[in-house]
């Protein structure tokens, strides 16, 4: 694995001037003229400002603004720092630990934690293609009985949030929370996420029944029967993806409402998808700005 540490982290991003300059650079250094005098763009930045301003006509603009960053009292080298910790974890970081690291209240905390999770899942899904697994979850309820009424019709009452998940292997990953597991929810996803032609290994679930055999080539693993591993039909990958995610949401966070679980899920996939490439989780999130 590629890493950043907190050393070279420290290097690059010393104060809040840092970080400022990293904004705009990120956001406008590619801007060739002045949207306000149209003449070639010549920023300087703005003493006691966290704004830079037109030497010619002296427009201002401000880096953090339609951002995460926006309004925020939190010193800009916090959300950076905040953000590292989100790249360096394989299990997520609580609100909690962010109001220790930072001293700050935990409503602050949470809130930082929820915006980076938002910025997160602003990035862009690729199309699957070649071998994908797909499975479901449940999170809610006792963990032991999770897998003997994994397909078991869900009630409202029984207090389990169902996921829906499709991995690529070697590529792309897509987590959606749903209602339920059925047919008609869950066939749309697949084909909307993935190509026609690719190799589809699924469990014997109902919901993959309707999977058209002339679209994809599906080949299913009877778990009911004992069958978990035939050559290279499997669904492992994706259950060790599942393992990852109870970690992150039962382990770390303890509890995540249905509201806000889709984000959670979202830090997830970006996180599984990046995991060999540390070094670049941070600039990848921040390209999302």
């Amino acid at each position: 694995m590629k890493k950043l540490t907190i050393t070279q982290f420290s290097q690059r991003f010393p104060d809040d001037n840092a970080c400022l300059q990293y904004l705009w650079e990120l956001r406008y250094s590619k801007m060739e003229t002045c949207p306000t005098c149209y003449k070639k763009a010549d920023y300087k930045r703005v003493k006691d400002c966290k704004g830079y301003q037109c030497t010619q006509c002296n427009n201002r603009i401000f880096p953090m603004a339609g951002t995460i960053f926006e309004k925020s009292t939190t010193p800009l080298i916090y959300w950076f720092t905040a953000i590292y910790l989100f790249t360096t974890t394989r299990n997520g970081v609580a609100a909690k630990e962010l109001e220790r690291q930072f001293n700050i209240c935990y409503k602050t905390a949470l809130r930082m934690a929820h915006q980076i999770k938002i910025l997160i899942g602003k990035r862009t899904e690729n199309v699957m293609t070649g071998i994908v697994e797909a499975d479901e979850m449940y999170l809610g309820g006792k963990l032991k009985n999770m897998h003997a009424t994994k397909r078991v019709s869900m009630h409202k009452d029984a207090n389990k949030s169902v996921v829906f998940g499709m991995l690529e292997r070697g590529g792309e990953i897509v987590i959606q929370h749903v209602e339920d597991n059925k047919q008609t929810t869950v066939m749309p996803l697949v084909e909307e996420k993935v190509t026609r032609g690719s190799i589809f290994f699924t469990d014997s679930g109902t919901a993959y029944q309707g999977i058209d055999p002339t679209q994809f080539k599906h080949y299913v693993i009877n778990h009911f029967k004992g069958e978990y591993v035939r050559g290279i039909i499997h669904t492992n990958t994706i259950e060790g993806f599942w393992s990852q995610v109870r970690r992150t949401i039962l382990g770390t966070h303890i509890s995540v409402s249905s509201r806000h679980l889709q984000k959670y899920l979202n830090e997830c996939a970006f996180r599984y998808k990046m995991r060999k490439n540390q070094d670049e989780m941070f600039d990848a999130i921040l390209n999302l700005v």
